[in-house]
C-alpha cells in the first residue's frame, strides 16, 4: 500500500512482504553500503484499520523470525482517507481512529508477548487467542509510533512504543514535545528513558554519495540538525549528541534496550535513520551507532534475559531480602515473576486505581502507606511475608502462589514470566556462578551508601573475604547488579573478575573463594 496519502495514484507492493524479502536477500552493492548484521527494518508505518490486529500480530512474528530479530514495528492509527475510501475500508473520525488504535496495540502486544490473550474492546475482542511461534525478541519486536499530536499521539508513544519516531516536529519544538512525552510517561506510570527517539529521511541510490559528502555531524551545543540535499531526494539526518547517546539493538532473546528520552537533553539517537520508498510502499532501515546501551543479561545455558540496570538493581533488591529472611531460590522465583508481570521491575508511582510499586500492591488492601510500599526493601518483605503465609506455597507452581498472594484478575499471567524469572533468582542467589554481567555501564561516584544498602538488603555489610560458593556468587551478583548506584567498577570472587570496563567475567582462574571489590572515589579529585 502506499507509504503516503499524495502516494494513491503510484505503484506500491504490500509492505510486510517487502520487508519479507528484504531480509531474505541480500542487498546489491550499490544499494546499500551497511553490514547486514547492523541492519534492522521495519514498517513506517503500518495503519491498524488495514489487517486486524491478530492478524498483523501474526505477520509481524513471522517476519521477526525470518530476519533473526531485526524487525521494527512501525504502526498509526491510519490517516490516508482517500485511499481507504477507494478500498471500503472504513477509516473513522480522528478519535475513533485514535481509539481503535490504542486497543490495537495492546493486542498486538499481548499477542506478541503472551501465550494466550483475552481481549474485550469496543473495536476488537479476542478469546483464548494464540500467536504462535513467536520471534526471537523478548517480549516482543520494538512497537514504532511516529508523529506529534500532544494529546493522543505522544500518550500513545508513553503507553506502548520504544521508538518515537519524531520526524513531524520542527526543530524548535522538538524540546516541548519531549517534555510532554515525558508528562505522557508519568502518568502511564511509565519510564521515559525506555523510549529511543529517532528521525527518518528519505533516501535513494543515486543521491547516496553526494548526501554522504555533505553531512557533518552536531556539535554538542547545536540542534543537531543537518540538512543534506542531493538531486533526487532531500535527506534530514540527525546526530548523536553524548557518546553514550545510541546503537543498535541488542542480539535476539534480549531485552528491548533502554534510551535516554527523559535525560535534560536530547539522549538516545539513532545515528541513521533512512526511509525507503520501495514502489511506494513506507519501509525504514536502520543502522544503529556502535556506541552501546547499558544493560544487565542473566545466562541459564543457552538462553539470556537482558533487562536494564535499574530493572536488575530491583531484582537484586527483591532476591536480596528474600536471602536475608532465610527463603529458598523458590521464593525468589515467584517474586521476581510477580514484580515482571505487575510493574516490569520497576518501581512504579502509580497503576491501576490506588496500585504503587514493584509489585502494584494497593494502600487500600492493607499492604501499607505509598510511602511504604514506594520502598522496594518494605514491598519485597511484605510480598514475602504473605508469601510465607500460604498453606504449602513451597510445593505451588510459580503461577499459583503468586496468584495467591497478588488476588490478580490475570491468575495465569504470571507463569509467563517462570524461564526469566527462575534464570535471574538463580543467578542472584548464587546458584550459578557469573551468571549475571552488567555491560556497557558507566560507573561514577556512589549515589547510594554501600554499607547501608547491603545491611537494609542482605542483612550484612561484610563482603570482601571469604565465602562460600554460593553465598560469595549471591554477593557478587548483587554486587554488579547495583555497581551504578553504589559505585563498584570492580568485583572479584573466586578467582573470576568483573569490572564494568569490560562488562563481563573472565575466564576461571584459582580458586580460593575470597571476595574483594573496588569503589569508585566518591570525590575522585581530591
Amino acid at each position: 500500500m502506499p507509504g503516503h496519502a499524495g502516494d494513491v495514484l503510484n505503484d506500491a507492493f504490500e509492505t510486510l512482504n517487502v520487508l519479507n524479502a528484504s531480509f531474505r536477500t541480500s542487498p546489491q552493492p550499490d544499494t546499500f553500503a551497511l553490514p547486514l548484521d547492523r541492519l534492522r527494518m521495519g514498517t513506517m508505518v503500518t495503519g491498524v484499520h488495514y489487517r486486524h490486529p491478530a492478524v498483523l500480530a501474526n505477520m509481524a512474528a513471522t517476519v521477526d523470525i525470518i530476519s533473526g530479530g531485526r524487525l521494527d514495528l512501525g504502526i498509526g492509527a491510519g490517516c490516508n482517507e482517500q485511499e481507504s475510501g477507494a478500498y471500503g475500508i472504513e477509516l473513522g473520525t480522528l478519535r475513533e481512529r485514535f481509539d481503535r488504535f490504542d486497543e490495537a496495540c495492546e493486542v498486538l502486544v499481548s499477542l506478541l508477548s503472551n501465550d494466550i490473550t483475552d481481549f474485550d474492546g469496543e473495536y476488537y475482542q479476542l478469546t483464548d487467542a494464540h500467536n504462535e511461534p513467536k520471534g526471537p525478541q523478548r517480549p516482543h519486536p520494538p512497537i514504532l509510533i511516529g508523529g506529534v499530536g500532544e494529546k493522543r499521539t505522544l500518550r500513545a508513544v508513553a503507553r506502548h512504543a520504544q521508538i518515537w519516531d519524531c520526524s513531524l516536529a520542527k526543530t524548535d519544538e522538538l524540546p516541548h514535545k519531549r517534555e510532554v512525552l515525558r508528562a505522557h510517561c508519568k502518568n502511564a506510570g511509565r519510564d521515559p528513558e525506555e523510549i529511543l527517539l529517532s528521525s527518518t529521511s528519505a533516501w535513494s541510490p543515486a543521491g547516496r554519495k553526494t548526501c554522504r559528502a555533505r553531512s557533518t555531524r552536531s556539535s554538542s551545543r547545536g540542534s543537531g540538525w543537518r540538512s543534506c540535499t542531493s538531486r533526487r531526494k532531500s535527506a534530514l539526518r540527525y546526530s548523536p549528541r553524548s557518546p553514550k547517546s545510541s546503537r543498535r539493538y541488542a542480539e535476539s532473546q534480549q531485552r528491548i534496550r533502554r534510551s535516554q528520552v527523559g535525560k535534560g537533553r536530547l539522549g538516545c539517537i539513532i545515528v541513521a535513520v533512512v526511509g525507503v520508498v520501495i514502489a511506494g510502499s513506507a519501509l525504514w532501515v536502520i543502522t544503529r551507532g556502535s556506541t552501546p546501551t547499558p544493560g544487565c543479561t542473566v545466562s541459564a545455558g543457552t538462553d539470556q534475559y537482558t533487562l536494564s540496570p535499574e530493572q536488575m538493581g530491583n531484582a537484586a533488591t527483591i532476591v536480596g531480602v528474600g536471602t536475608k529472611q532465610g527463603l529458598p531460590a523458590h521464593a525468589a522465583t515467584i517474586a521476581i515473576a510477580t514484580a515482571l508481570q505487575e510493574s516490569k521491575l520497576r518501581n512504579l508511582p502509580g497503576g491501576d486505581r490506588d496500585s504503587v510499586g514493584l509489585f502494584q500492591q494497593r494502600p487500600s488492601q492493607g499492604w501499607g502507606t505509598v510511602e511504604q510500599i514506594s520502598n522496594p526493601v518494605y514491598s519485597a518483605t511484605a510480598f514475602y511475608q504473605k508469601l510465607a503465609s500460604q498453606p504449602d506455597w513451597t510445593e505451588l507452581s510459580v503461577t499459583v502462589a503468586a496468584q495467591r498472594v497478588q488476588r490478580s484478575g490475570a491468575p495465569d499471567a504470571y507463569a509467563q514470566w517462570e524461564s526469566e524469572a527462575r534464570a535471574i533468582a538463580m543467578a542472584l542467589t548464587g546458584q550459578q556462578a557469573a551468571a549475571l554481567t552488567c555491560h556497557d555501564i558507566t560507573v561514577g561516584a556512589p549515589v547510594t551508601d554501600l554499607v547501608a544498602l547491603a545491611n537494609a538488603e542482605l542483612g550484612t555489610a561484610q563482603l570482601s573475604g571469604r565465602h562460600p560458593a554460593a553465598q560469595g556468587w549471591s554477593i557478587s551478583s548483587w554486587l554488579v547488579a547495583h555497581a551504578i548506584s553504589v559505585g563498584v567498577d570492580t568485583v572479584t570472587y573466586d578467582g573470576r573478575t568483573w569490572t564494568a570496563a569490560s562488562g563481563s567475567w573472565t575466564a576461571p582462574g584459582a580458586s580460593d573463594g575470597m571476595l574483594s571489590l573496588h569503589l569508585v572515589p566518591a570525590n575522585p579529585a581530591s
